[in-house]
């Protein structure tokens, strides 16, 4: 075999070697930057989900804060004393102004009596309002809570409103970042095969004869 047959032989495989080699090596990095693409994708929901996760768990945290025995009795204990004080004001305001008119000749002590009468009523009627001011206390909290609840499953709710819109929104964020991250071939690696065989064609035809 001539030199005009071997020689465009060693071309061609040299060519289509590394015709083979650069595609290869251009898949390769294609499937890696494809692997850190979807890598990168995925970190991205699993902090979004974990983000979601935190937030649910302090809304139910706080919620809960609302059920400790220190937070009952104070809660207890402000809504009595907001009822109470609303009750004895009203008390107060609606009381009469009234002194009873009282002859000349009466005594002293019966003024003095009408007043002291009129003064254990009221402390009786402060009284009774204390007493259900406690139950309205009792009420109020019991309100309280339960407006705690909802606002607290409300807001947990939202939360995993969120993260399901956005787990189901991963396939697509999943293939924008793939698509960004995609290069295509440079075709160089074909245009060097083709020139191998190119040249194992031509010595077979004897065009280096």
């Amino acid at each position: 075999m001539g030199m005009e047959i071997v020689l465009p032989l060693l071309a061609s495989a040299a060519l289509s070697g590394a015709g083979t080699v650069m595609s290869a090596r251009e898949q390769n990095s294609a499937r890696q930057r494809d692997a850190m693409a979807r890598l990168a994708a995925t970190d991205q929901e699993i902090q979004k989900q974990r983000k979601f996760q935190q937030e649910a768990a302090d809304i139910f945290g706080n919620t809960m804060q609302r059920f400790t025995p220190e937070q009952q009795q104070a809660t207890q204990q402000g809504e009595t004393d907001k009822r109470t004080q609303a009750l004895v004001d009203n008390l107060e305001s609606n009381a009469p102004n009234y002194t009873p008119p009282i002859s000349g000749s009466a005594p002293t002590i019966v003024g003095q009596t009408l007043a002291d009468a009129m003064t254990k009523a009221m402390d009786r009627s402060k009284a009774d309002a204390t007493r259900l001011g406690k139950l309205l206390g009792s009420e109020g909290t019991m309100l309280s809570n339960s407006l705690g609840l909802t606002q607290g499953a409300r807001g947990i709710s939202t939360v995993n409103d969120f993260s399901n819109v956005s787990a189901s929104l991963f396939p697509t964020r999943m293939e924008s970042i793939r698509n960004a991250a995609f290069k295509q071939p440079s075709g160089f690696g074909d245009v060097l095969r083709s020139g191998g065989q190119l040249f194992a064609y031509g010595a077979g035809r004897g065009w280096f004869g």
